[in-house]
This record gives C-alpha cells, sequence and structure tokens, in this order.
C-alpha cells in the first residue's frame, strides 16, 4: 500500500474533520478491485460533508500534483473522478487516469475503456466533464468508443463538454464534434447542438 504523503496529510488535518477524506484515499490505495474502490468512494462522500469546498479542492489537487510526481499510485485518480461534481476537477482527474504512464498500450486501452464506462453507466457525477477530457485527447480511435454514448448525454451535459473544450483543449477534434452537431441539429428537441456550434465557430 502506498503512504500518503505528509503534503496531503498536512492538507487534511489543517482542515480539522477533513481527515476523513484521507481514510477514503488509504482505502482507495489498499487494492485496485472495483469493491475497493466502492468502499473508498462511500467514505469519500461520507467526508465531503465535513470538509469546507475549499480544504476539498486543495486537497484533491495535492492529491493529483502527487500521483504526478510519483508518489502515490495512479488509481486513487479514479476515486476523485468519480467521487466530485466539480467540472475542472473531473476534467483533470479523469484525463490523467488515461495519460497514465509510460505503460503498455493494452493497459492505456483498458484505463480508457474504463472511463468510458464510467460516463455509459452513469457512474461519474459530471458525465460531462469526464467525457470532455477523453475527447480532448483528440485519439480518434477513442472517438469511435465515444460515439454511441455522445447522444446519451443531457444538454446540460453538453454545454460543459463544450465549456471545457474552449478552455482546456489545445486543439479541438473538430470532425467529432461536426458528426455530433449534425445528429444533434436532426433531433426533434435540437437545444443541445447550439453550444457545439457556437464551438465550432
Amino acid at each position: 500500500m502506498n503512504a500518503v504523503s505528509n503534503d496531503v496529510l498536512g492538507v487534511l488535518r489543517g482542515g480539522q474533520p477533513a481527515v476523513a477524506l484521507d481514510e477514503a484515499l488509504s482505502v482507495c490505495l489498499e487494492s485496485s478491485q472495483p469493491t475497493r474502490l466502492t468502499a473508498a468512494l462511500a467514505l469519500y462522500w461520507s467526508a465531503l460533508g465535513q470538509v469546507a469546498p475549499d480544504v476539498q479542492r486543495d486537497w484533491c489537487t495535492s492529491v493529483m500534483r502527487q500521483v504526478r510526481s510519483g508518489e502515490l499510485a495512479p488509481s486513487v485518480l479514479a476515486l476523485l473522478a468519480l467521487g466530485n461534481a466539480d467540472e475542472s476537477l473531473v476534467y483533470a482527474a479523469t484525463l490523467d487516469y488515461v495519460r497514465q504512464g509510460p505503460i503498455a498500450l493494452e493497459r492505456h486501452n483498458t484505463l480508457v475503456d474504463e472511463s468510458i464506462e464510467w460516463v455509459r453507466r452513469g457512474l461519474v457525477i459530471n458525465r460531462g466533464a469526464a467525457f470532455a477530457a477523453l475527447i480532448s485527447l483528440c485519439d480518434e480511435s477513442i472517438h469511435e468508443r465515444l460515439s454511441s454514448v455522445r447522444l446519451t448525454l443531457s444538454s446540460a451535459e453538453v454545454v460543459t463538454v463544450c465549456r471545457l473544450l474552449a478552455a482546456h483543449a489545445a486543439e479541438l477534434p473538430e470532425a467529432f464534434l461536426r458528426d455530433w452537431w449534425e445528429l444533434l441539429s436532426q433531433a426533434p428537441s435540437h437545444a443541445a447542438a447550439e453550444p457545439i456550434a457556437a464551438l465550432l465557430c
């Protein structure tokens, strides 16, 4: 099991009852098994009621920084991506989860498939943010796998996708977006097509 670093613990204990977040992180680090992640999520959501939003954000930012530096296992990114509603946190955690490396191509594809399932099955609280992270990878093979999911997003989720792509994506996957816009614009209620059209202009 990876030890939780002093940096994370400092953020947690500086926020009084925020130490409960540490318990969720420790459970998540113990195993990559789905049952362990489920248990960690239950602890995490319980802990969120005990901490201020700014403490939560600082804690998540600290955890992601330590994953990037190799101090914490990348498996904890699933906890952050699935457990938060904040679009910026979910976007960053999902992106880091699928871009962890260096890893074998087969492992990378498994991580992508897991993330797509988060969106497809509604496991992630902010589906739009996770979807935007996957689109922003600008990988045609990933876009193909997202094609069957994109029409399940609500109008509000499409707005979230477009807002995050506009703010974070270095380049827009225009072919994917244009095809998505064409499909939505043919629907009886096509309000969701408008933010995509605005993004393409």
